[in-house]
């Protein structure tokens, strides 16, 4: 589940670019920068970049705990803190 969060935020930062650029471009070219697809865009990639960092969020416990309960289980086997740190 934490694959598809982060795939999802990877879209969402593309949405947010490419709104970024285009905008940038319609208003170099002395366009209305807002017309366009720029709100839709932004929108999707606002909605997106919402919905993945949740899913981190709800996703990433489950990962730092294992990742810390294996450190932990280091330091406890070899005795001091520094000693984990050469893995």
């Amino acid at each position: 589940m934490l694959t598809i969060a982060i795939i999802i935020f990877a879209a969402s930062v593309i949405f947010l670019g490419l709104a970024s650029i285009i905008f940038r471009i319609r208003a170099f070219a002395n366009k209305p920068a807002w017309n366009g697809p720029v709100i839709p865009l932004g929108v999707i990639g606002f909605i997106l970049l919402v919905v993945s960092l949740v899913l981190i969020y709800l996703n990433y416990p489950q990962y730092a705990n294992e990742q810390n309960q294996t450190a932990l289980s280091k330091i406890i086997e070899r005795g001091c803190f520094f000693c984990m740190l050469d893995t």
